[in-house]
């Protein structure tokens, strides 16, 4: 009440939560803000273990989605690796790969996320070529933003297996045809994000899992029969036909196809960042 009472400007209150927050705790003060969410960093290495598992951002999106009875939600990401805000030999260098930087960007806005900030990076060296990858991150998601900005396309839906009724109901959607039958019972899948601006579309795709899946059809784009897709930052070219494409997805991947090159960044340095 104080906030609100001195800030002449109105801005929005948010307040950002550890992942693992007590529900009971966040909805005691959820009718008095305005934005939600929690920051995570997934990606470390300790005591000779490695841990990189970018797919958990997802999850907690989607906590905090749950949580915040529809409020926005905004997911803090790592812009740090875990030894320079830790004890010395406690924990070793291993800062996010772009691929996993961007995995978990797109993995973020799959689940409903509505901002993205990255955290830590006044830690970071002066020259740090992972800082580097990160402006790479945020040029591409800037390119981006009449999609980022715009509604999600109704009833986008992930399928495992196919269903008559599903089809009826969703619009846009995600069958994983893997090759052994059917996809593991422990697969995530592949989470989809279908945007329109204008007339242009956007369609991306990320993979949760660390496993390959080779047979990913998205179908209900009937509306864009005939036009071709191009993967951004990338060589792949798909024409809608039959209401939609197949493509792969390596494992914890994220793909993103657009009716125009004209929404990649020109933006290159630290796409590389490993």
């Amino acid at each position: 009440q104080m906030v609100r009472r001195v800030d002449q400007r109105k801005h929005p209150i948010w307040i950002n939560e550890a992942a693992q927050s007590d529900m009971k705790f966040i909805r005691e003060y959820l009718d008095d803000i305005d934005i939600t969410g929690c920051d995570i960093y997934p990606i470390h290495e300790s005591n000779g273990e490695s841990h990189h598992v970018p797919a958990a951002v997802g999850d907690y999106a989607e906590r905090f989605q749950r949580i915040g009875r529809g409020k926005p939600v905004w997911m803090v990401l790592q812009g740090f690796s875990w030894h320079l805000i830790t004890p010395k030999d406690e924990r070793l260098v291993a800062y996010p790969s772009f691929a996993e930087t961007r995995l978990m960007a797109y993995d973020a806005i799959a689940h409903g996320a509505k901002g993205i900030l990255y955290w830590g990076t006044a830690y970071l060296p002066k020259e740090s070529p992972f800082r580097e990858s990160l402006f790479a991150m945020t040029s591409e998601l800037n390119a981006l933003q009449p999609f980022l900005t715009a509604k999600e396309q109704a009833n986008v839906r992930v399928l495992l297996t196919e269903s008559l009724k599903a089809k009826e109901q969703a619009s846009v959607r995600i069958s994983l045809q893997d090759s052994n039958g059917q996809p593991l019972e422990s697969s995530q899948g592949v989470r989809p994000i279908a945007r329109q601006a204008g007339n242009e579309w956007l369609i991306a795709l990320v993979n949760e899992d660390d496993r390959s899946h080779m047979g990913v059809e998205i179908t209900g784009l009937a509306q864009l029969a005939g036009e071709t897709l191009e993967q951004l930052y990338g060589s792949e070219i798909v024409t809608i036909k039959h209401g939609g494409f197949v493509t792969r997805l390596k494992p914890y991947e994220a793909k993103v196809f657009a009716t125009s090159r004209k929404w990649e960044s020109s933006r290159r340095e630290g796409r590389d960042f490993r």
